[in-house]
C-alpha cells in the first residue's frame, strides 16, 4: 500500500526558549501559590478547558490574561516572561 515507507518519518518537535520558560515559570508559581487549574482559569479571564490548552502551548496567551495571571500568583509580568538566573 505505501511503498517504500517501512516507517514514518520522525518529526523533531522544536519548542521556543521563550515557550519553554514561560510554561516553566507558570508551573513553578502554581506550585508555590499552590493554585488549582481552575483558579488559575478564573484569574485570567477563561475556561478551564482553555486554561489547559494555554499551559500546553503558552504562546497562546493573551497578554491580559498574563497580566491577570501574574497578579494572581503574585509576580510581575516580567518574572513570568524571564529565565531567572
Amino acid at each position: 500500500m505505501w511503498e517504500g515507507f517501512d516507517t514514518m518519518p520522525k518529526v523533531k518537535l522544536e519548542v521556543n526558549t521563550e515557550q519553554r520558560i514561560l510554561k516553566s515559570n507558570i508551573a513553578k508559581y502554581k506550585v508555590f501559590q499552590g493554585l488549582e487549574v481552575e483558579e488559575m482559569a478564573a484569574a485570567a479571564g477563561v475556561s478551564v478547558r482553555n486554561m489547559y490548552s494555554k499551559i500546553k502551548d503558552p504562546e497562546t496567551f493573551r497578554i491580559k490574561e498574563l497580566r491577570k495571571l501574574a497578579k494572581r500568583m503574585g509576580v510581575s509580568i516580567t518574572q513570568l516572561l524571564e529565565e531567572k538566573e
